[in-house]
């Protein structure tokens, strides 16, 4: 028998919430992030839902995105899930790969480039 004591789901999620509601985002994430390990269904999206409200709190919209998906994708139903993935939509990468590409390039030369050596080495490219 094991040590560990088993943990309240509904006692976890009280207090995560209630994290969440004292605005203590970091707290209430590392609990919702504990009741999402191993629940691949994500209590149907509800706990995937609240990850990504805390990533948002906590500024982090690329990780909120993707734990909206999750819910979503969990869930599709629910008004709720739709609305909040919708509302970001338009977080998208572009501006963290601004920030790389000119390094990229002046290593390895532009896509383009780089693009036409691999064709012309009878080397198979993604689709443009």
């Amino acid at each position: 028998m094991s040590d560990t004591p088993l943990l309240d789901y509904n006692l976890l999620n009280y207090c995560a919430n209630n994290a969440f509601e004292k605005g203590d985002y970091k707290e209430a994430l590392a609990i919702y992030l504990f009741l999402a390990t191993g629940d691949g269904s994500l209590e149907a999206g509800w706990t995937g839902f609240w990850v990504a409200k805390c990533y948002e709190k906590l500024g982090d919209l690329h990780s909120a995105k993707y734990w909206a998906s999750r819910a979503y994708e969990e869930n599709p139903t629910i008004e709720q899930y739709v609305e909040y993935k919708s509302s970001l939509d338009n977080i998208n990468i572009d501006d963290v790969v601004a920030i790389y590409r000119t390094s990229y390039e002046d290593h390895f030369g532009s896509s383009k480039d780089l693009r036409e050596q691999a064709v012309r080495l009878g080397r198979k490219v993604w689709p443009s």
